[in-house]
This record gives structure tokens, sequence and C-alpha cells, in this order.
């Protein structure tokens, strides 16, 4: 019935997580957990977080009446405040690992190729990494 956001507070890197691309990620969550009975673990929720990036960047190219070579396939450009200087966005779909490096924030751990799937047993296994 809603959803809520938090508010970055005064030390956090973020400048806000109201955006559009963003809104559409987590709806993306909300019918891939009631339709694909998957997991939310591993490579499962990897590809759970997958598929509500692309829904995000799907989202922002109808919205901008984008066809998918124009798109930046950015995932939450805009989320950084000003004092991260190298930051474009939170993950680059295009090119991965290459979304942020900044001392404030440090450097954009998404893995480009299954070869380097990151293995852990934080962040549910790594959801938002791979």
């Amino acid at each position: 019935s809603q959803m809520t956001y938090g508010r970055p507070g005064p030390n956090s890197p973020f400048k806000t997580f109201v955006l559009r691309d963003v809104t559409a990620h987590e709806i993306a969550h909300g019918i891939t957990e009631m339709e694909a009975g998957t997991r939310y673990w591993g490579q499962a929720g990897a590809l759970n977080e997958s598929y509500s990036d692309v829904f995000g960047a799907l989202v922002e190219q109808f919205a901008k009446k984008q066809k998918a070579p124009e798109a930046s396939w950015l995932m939450g450009e805009g989320i950084w405040k000003e004092s991260v200087k190298n930051g474009r966005a939170l993950r680059d779909m295009k090119n991965p690992g290459t979304a942020y490096n900044d001392p404030a924030i440090g450097k954009d751990p998404q893995p480009g190729h299954m070869k380097d799937y990151y293995r852990t047993w934080g962040d549910n296994g790594g959801v938002h990494y791979n």
C-alpha cells in the first residue's frame, strides 16, 4: 500500500533514494518476490537484483523515449552527493564495475563476467555485488 524511502543523513554519501529508476527497481522486487518463487540469496538473489536493475532502466528509457542503444543503463544516476567526485551511479549495466571509484565510497565491485563472481556470506551471498 505504500513505499517509503530512507533519508540520507549528513554523513551519508547518498543524496537521495527517490529516483525514478530506483523506484521502478524496488517495484520490480515486489513482482519478482511474488512471481518467481526464488530465494533472495546468492546467484538467485543476484538475478533478482539484475531483473530489478533492468526494469528500472526500462522505465527510465520509456520516460525518456529512448531505444536501448541510446540509454545509459545506469542504475541510480544522481544518487551520490556532490562530495562524491567520481560516482556516476550505483551500478552501470553497460560497463560493470565502473559506476564509482571514489575515496568516500570505494570502488564499484560489480563483476562483468561470471569468472569474477564474488562469493561472500555478506549481502545475502553477494546479491548487490553480482
